[in-house]
C-alpha cells in the first residue's frame, strides 16, 4: 500500500477519530510500506535502541541531566513549550563505555597467589633502628616469660646431686675459715674424704698447727660417733669420741660433722629454695647470676645468692661444667665474715676411698678407742 493508498483510507472513514483508529490498526498490523516511510516522516534518530537515548530533565526544572553527563552526553535544549527536540546522540568519546557491555570488576587473586613462599628481601641490620618494626618478633601470646630463678636454681641442685650420688666417694681440698660464738678461727687447710653410700666423712690436717690431726664419722663403723686422733703432741693422747653434736665437738664449728661434704650444701640449699617458693620468708629471697667467670676463678660458674630479712649475705658458686659447689660463704649485715668454705682439686671414685677399713677408726688408728669424752666428765658407761 503507497502512502497515497494510506491517506485515501483515512479520508474514507470520514471523522479525525476514525482516522486515528485506522493509523493505529495499520501500525498494529505491521504493514511494511507504512514502515519503511516511518524513517523520513519522524526522523532515523527515532530509530536508535531504546536503551542509547539519555532520559530527559525533568521538564519544567531547568536542572542538568546528571545520568546523561555520566554517559557522556548532552541533554537535549529546552523549548518553550516544555517539549523537549531530539538530537542525535554524538558518537562516543574517549573513555565512553556501553551500558549494554559493563567493564567486569577485576577478578581476586587466586588463592595460591596468598600461598606462595615469598622471600623477603635480606635486612641490612647497620640500616635498622633499634626499634624498628623491620626486626623479626614473636607474637605477644608466644613471648615466652624469663625463666624463674628459684626453678633454675632447682634445676643446677638437682643436676649437682645427680652428679654425687653417682659416684662412689671423692676427694677434695677444702679452705675453711668460721666465726664460732664471735670469734674468727683462723683459717685453715683440711683434706676431705667423702663416701657417698652409705655416708662416711674423714677429715686430715696436711699441715699446720694441727698437722697430724684426723677425724672420722661413719654411719656404719662409728656407731654414730666422731672418732678424733690428735696430732702429735708433747704428751701423746689416746684417740677420743664425741657426740657430733655435743658442744665440745661445735667448739671450734659452725656445723656437726655429719653435715661435712658437697652433698649436704646442695641438698640444703635446695630445700631452702623450696621453702621460699611456698611462702616462707624467713630464709629471705634468692637470685641467680651467671654464668661468669667471677674474681679468684678459673671456670664459668653459676652464683646462688640469697639475703635474708636480717641482712646476711649468702653466696653459693657453682661450677657450671659439673654444678659441683666450689666456694660457700656467708656475712653478717654489717660485713664480718660468719664462714667460708673453697673446694679445690675434687678427685673422685678412689680407689683407697673405696676400701673396707678407709673410715674404721679401729683400722684407721690402730688402737682401741676410748671412751667418749663426755661420757668420762659424766661418769657415764659406754
Amino acid at each position: 500500500m503507497t502512502s497515497g493508498q494510506h491517506w485515501s483510507e483515512i479520508r474514507r472513514h470520514g471523522s479525525p477519530r476514525r482516522a486515528l483508529t485506522a493509523v493505529v490498526l495499520i501500525m498494529v498490523s505491521g504493514c511494511a510500506p507504512f514502515q519503511k516511510t516511518w524513517g523520513p516522516r519522524f526522523g532515523e534518530h527515532r530509530l536508535a535502541p531504546a536503551h542509547e537515548h539519555a532520559p530527559p530533565v525533568e521538564h519544567g526544572t531547568g536542572l542538568s541531566d546528571s545520568y546523561a553527563s555520566r554517559l557522556n552526553r548532552t541533554p537535549p535544549p529546552i523549548v518553550p513549550n516544555g517539549i523537549p527536540t531530539p538530537e542525535p546522540l554524538s558518537p562516543p568519546g574517549s573513555g565512553f563505555v556501553p551500558i549494554a557491555t559493563p567493564v567486569p570488576a577485576p577478578s581476586p587473586p587466586e588463592l595460591e597467589d596468598h600461598l606462595t613462599d615469598r622471600s623477603d628481601p635480606p635486612i641490612d641490620p647497620k640500616g635498622v633502628e633499634p626499634h624498628s618494626t623491620l626486626v623479626s618478633r614473636p607474637p605477644e601470646d608466644e613471648v615466652s616469660e624469663p625463666p624463674d630463678d628459684l626453678d633454675a636454681i632447682d634445676r643446677v641442685m638437682d643436676l649437682g646431686i645427680a652428679r654425687l650420688t653417682s659416684i662412689q666417694n671423692y676427694r677434695v681440698t677444702l679452705d675453711r675459715q668460721e666465726r664460732v660464738r664471735d670469734s674468727l678461727q683462723p683459717a685453715e687447710q683440711v683434706v676431705l674424704n667423702v663416701r657417698t653410700e652409705p655416708f662416711a666423712v674423714r677429715l686430715e690436717w696436711p699441715d699446720g698447727p694441727n698437722r697430724g690431726r684426723e677425724v672420722l664419722y661413719s654411719e656404719t663403723e662409728c656407731n654414730g660417733m666422731m672418732h678424733i686422733k690428735l696430732g702429735k703432741t708433747l704428751i701423746p693422747v689416746p684417740p677420743m669420741q664425741l657426740e657430733p653434736s655435743s658442744p665440745l665437738a661445735l667448739s671450734n664449728s659452725r656445723h656437726p660433722i655429719t653435715e661435712a661434704g658437697l652433698l649436704h650444701i646442695l641438698t640444703q640449699t635446695k630445700e631452702q629454695v623450696d621453702r621460699v617458693r611456698s611462702g616462707d620468708p624467713s630464709l629471705g629471697n634468692f637470685t641467680l647470676e651467671g654464668p661468669h667467670v667471677p674474681d679468684d676463678f678459673e671456670v664459668t660458674c653459676l652464683e646462688v645468692l640469697r639475703r635474708t630479712p636480717e641482712g646476711e649475705f649468702w653466696r653459693l658458686v657453682v661450677d657450671q661444667a659439673s654444678s659441683l659447689p666450689l666456694l660457700l660463704e656467708a656475712t653478717a649485715p654489717d660485713g664480718q665474715l660468719l664462714e667460708r668454705y673453697h673446694f679445690q682439686d675434687i678427685q673422685t671414685d678412689l680407689e683407697e676411698l673405696a676400701a673396707s677399713d678407709a673410715f674404721d677408726p679401729a683400722v684407721r688408728f690402730g688402737r682401741p678407742i676410748a671412751l667418749p669424752i663426755d661420757r668420762l666428765a659424766t661418769g657415764q658407761p659406754e
